[in-house]
């Protein structure tokens, strides 16, 4: 999520745009993963420019690190520390995931945010 990319790339993504200024509070959710090594979901941000087709990073809001414990089993994430939580009215929010290969993974999020 953090290598430069096109703003078409960007926009592919299928993000939720943020229609106000605000600050990243909480993420709460379950997730599942098949096998038993470290799984990632990250949530990222993406800012627009207007008018500007230059390659751009996202920024990392949270990457959330749990070990799998099996595609049958769910983990549970309370998450209240973040790597960035400043988050701008028109802001692109998107998430990704990491885990090993052929290891699929599942999840659901809620992402609280304070206006």
């Amino acid at each position: 999520g953090l290598t430069a990319q096109t703003v078409q790339t960007w926009i592919r993504l299928g993000g939720k745009v943020m229609p106000k200024a605000c600050t990243l509070k909480r993420i709460t959710g379950w997730s599942t993963c098949a096998g038993s090594s470290t799984a990632n979901i990250g949530l990222f941000k993406f800012t627009p420019t207007r008018d500007s087709n230059i390659n751009r990073s996202a920024v990392e809001l949270a990457d959330i690190s749990y070990t799998a414990m099996g595609n049958a089993k769910m983990e549970d994430h309370d998450i209240t520390s973040f790597t960035a939580d400043g988050i701008a009215a028109g802001d692109i929010l998107f998430s990704a995931l990491k885990s090993e290969s052929g290891a699929i993974q599942y999840f659901t999020l809620t992402i609280e945010v304070e206006f």
